[in-house]
């Protein structure tokens, strides 16, 4: 199983940057008195070591008020599990672990994509409005016997008005999820029970949803999306 790299967080590797490459591929015999040396593979497929650095905003907020760095935080210990599934990567080098690479498919012009784990912890540190994080990756072989899905569909984040929704899934389905599949409620903040508005209206554009509802009245409320039974809330004030 291996899953996307984090939604709506910036893929650029600061040259600070270093590469290990070819390290533990191999065993080396010494003679008994150790002048004369022979090394054999340990493996045909070493990978390369990245201590890679990046920075991630911290300043600037979306509208459930997570900065990148938070969205990539969440990502790491939540979604790639502090290392333990692979994600999906613009290659760092044109030599992989698989073999030599273009940077880009000259068949499909994309570029190319390789899979990586961070095999340490991360390690941010304050830089200007950035948190500038340190971390090791390692190449992961990305040929038969690895799975390539895409992280598990999940609402991720929701932009409410009177009368309309934005909802971003956390990518692209691989089939529009149909109105039907939602459900819409709203409270007064001083209510206790939620009152179920219906959806007017649905427009599918990628992995952003547009709802419409009928307005309501002036007073502030909790607005709750609800699908697979997992929802989101956010707060809205009419006037």
């Amino acid at each position: 199983m291996a899953i996307s790299w984090a939604d709506n967080v910036n893929q650029k590797i600061i040259d600070s940057t270093q590469i290990t490459i070819g390290e533990g591929g191999y065993i080396e015999d010494k003679s008994s008195n150790g002048v004369v040396s022979e090394r054999r593979l340990s493996t045909l497929a070493s990978p390369d070591t990245f201590n890679v650095v990046m920075d991630f905003d911290f300043a600037e907020l979306d509208a459930n008020g997570y900065s990148e760095f938070d969205r990539f935080i969440n990502w790491y210990k939540y979604v790639h599990k502090r290392g333990t599934i692979p994600f999906k990567f613009p290659a760092i080098t044109r030599f992989g672990i698989d073999g030599p690479r273009n940077p880009v498919n000259p068949f499909t012009g994309e570029e190319q994509l390789c899979w990586y784990k961070i095999t340490s912890a991360a390690k941010p540190q304050k830089s200007g409005l950035a948190m500038r994080c340190s971390m090791t990756w390692v190449e992961v072989y990305s040929g038969p016997g690895i799975t390539v899905i895409p992280s598990t569909l999940a609402m991720d984040r929701m932009i409410v008005q009177n009368g309309h929704i934005q909802m971003f899934f956390n990518h692209k389905p691989a089939e529009p999820v149909s109105e039907e599949a939602f459900t819409l409620e709203y409270k007064l903040t001083t209510d206790a029970d939620y009152t179920e508005a219906a959806i007017t209206h649905m427009v599918v554009d990628g992995n952003r949803y547009l709802f419409d509802f009928d307005d309501l009245e002036d007073g502030t409320y909790f607005v709750r999306l609800n699908w697979n039974d997992t929802n989101l809330t956010e707060y809205l004030e009419v006037s």
